[in-house]
């Protein structure tokens, strides 16, 4: 699958008011569309480095100011905008982060469930812009410098409090991705070489997570998070129910994601 950069309509399609327009206008089907997981995408490709990543978002947030500046003929105004790009993306690269064993505020957040200390992973975040305020983030997620993953979380505080349950975003999301399977936390999807959930954090963050990951490098990453596991003893349910008693080999393909996937 190719991905294609389209951050117009990946930006509008990903609100949650663009998630609940769409509803009728996309069938349902048994595989997540190819023009769906594109825009979810956004460009970015598995496997890319963090500078990769950062050369992307830089292009992209350059792009986006650079209408505002050519748009005005304020000298000011420019140089102010100008001031205000270097510093966004100055926050970004700032954002990252080694997940190296030191406590930090992500480990209580809302993406604290996406990583585990001392396997190699870090992450970086980039706020999106443009959104009239709505708050959504795209979380960046490596392994040994490559990334494996991508959360998006999508902000539902806008809509009225009886409007924020999971039940009721369902089948925009379903209706948008292809019907999904259930799973302990939300829903998922298979496509190809793709592993894409929606995560239920409505409760504690007004807050619905969309993650796709590259299955095969994800298989790697939960080897070693399960081994982790085991060594500290923390008991994951997730991470019990994939490793059981046994040891996990690595070299032998521990097929982590595909277990879950196929139990009935």
């Amino acid at each position: 699958m190719t991905f294609s950069s389209r951050a117009a309509v990946a930006v509008v399609a990903l609100t949650v008011i663009g998630l609940m327009s769409s509803l009728g206008q996309v069938a349902h089907a048994d595989r997540v569309s190819n023009e769906a997981l594109n825009e979810l995408v956004d460009g970015f490709e598995f496997g890319m480095t963090r500078v990769q990543v950062m050369a992307k978002i830089r292009r992209d947030v350059k792009a986006r100011y650079e209408k505002r500046i050519f748009a005005t003929s304020d000298v000011y105004q420019q140089d102010k905008l100008r001031r205000e790009q270097e510093q966004e993306i100055d926050r970004i690269e700032s954002s990252f982060i080694e997940f190296d064993g030191t406590v930090s505020g992500w480990d209580v957040s809302v993406i604290d469930d996406q990583f585990v200390q001392k396997v190699g992973e870090s992450m970086m975040v980039y706020w999106e812009s443009g959104l009239n305020d709505v708050k959504q983030r795209r979380f960046f997620f490596f392994q040994d410098d490559r990334m494996y993953k991508m959360v998006l979380t999508l902000d539902v505080s806008i809509l009225d409090k009886s409007k924020r349950t999971f039940d009721r975003f369902r089948p925009v999301l379903e209706q948008r991705y292809g019907s999904a399977r259930e799973h302990p936390s939300g829903l998922v999807w298979v496509v190809d070489d793709y592993i894409m959930f929606a995560l239920d954090k409505l409760l504690h963050y007004d807050t619905i997570c969309l993650v796709v990951a590259d299955r095969g490098m994800s298989r790697k990453v939960l080897a070693l998070r399960a081994k982790r596991e085991k060594k500290v003893e923390r008991k994951n349910p997730i991470i019990e129910s994939m490793i059981g008693d046994g040891e996990v080999d690595i070299d032998k393909g521990a097929d982590t994601i595909d277990r879950i996937l196929d139990k009935k």
